[in-house]
């Protein structure tokens, strides 16, 4: 489908130097600061299915799939283009660093 695989089906999203305690990007007020913004954030495309390796210690996520997003609206009859569970937080639909 369209977007899958691209910059809009959410590519991986990495942090580089993430993994290191003593590389800058291991602080923990940069690394707390690069999960609200993209300054320093690498995006991967990779197709789906894809195996990545990398260390479990490097912060990682999904990017931001708005492929899916465009897809949402289509044909469940919502006229409005608003989600019908209007109660959900805006803040559990932000994207957060994976760590292990």
């Amino acid at each position: 489908s369209p977007g899958r695989g691209g910059d809009a089906g959410g590519a991986l999203e990495l942090l580089p130097g993430s993994h290191r305690p003593d590389g800058p990007n291991g602080a923990p007020d940069l690394i707390k600061a690069g999960m609200t913004r993209s300054e320093g954030v690498v995006s991967v495309l990779v197709p789906p299915g894809t195996a990545t390796v990398y260390s479990s210690r490097l912060w990682h996520r999904g990017g931001a799939n708005a492929a899916a997003a465009e897809e949402e609206g289509k044909g469940d009859g919502d006229r409005d283009g608003e989600d019908e569970d209007e109660d959900e937080d805006d803040e559990s639909k932000s994207r957060m660093f994976c760590f292990l």
